[in-house]
């Protein structure tokens, strides 16, 4: 995936598939090093939580989301959203963690 703060590239996207807790690594030029937070991902409604930024990128980890495929919204605070040339989809998997009850009837 590419995409474009004004003068700002982003070259590529790690993880176009995953759910609550993925961990999204974007790489490209032109990102804020100072601050994390001025570094913002976004799939559909979901935030990305920045952990560590760079120039050259940022690490971030997805919080909870409705599955299906989401539109990326990438933006640096300042600088304004990234246009986009590829592919900018995130398909949010559903994660089943229990089943309660375990045991019943067939009938329903």
């Amino acid at each position: 995936m590419q995409c474009v703060f004004y003068s700002y590239s982003t070259s590529s996207l790690h993880f176009s598939i995953g759910s609550k807790d993925t961990v999204i690594t974007v790489s490209g030029s032109g990102f804020d090093d100072a601050r994390d937070s001025n570094n913002i991902l976004r799939v559909g409604g979901a935030n990305c939580a920045v952990s560590q930024a760079s120039g050259s990128g940022f690490t971030c980890t997805l919080g909870a989301g409705s599955a299906g495929s989401h539109d990326l919204w990438v933006s640096v605070i300042g600088k304004g959203a990234a246009s986009f040339s590829g592919s900018r989809t995130f398909l949010y998997q559903m994660t089943v963690t229990s089943i309660q009850p375990t045991t019943g009837p067939l009938g329903g």
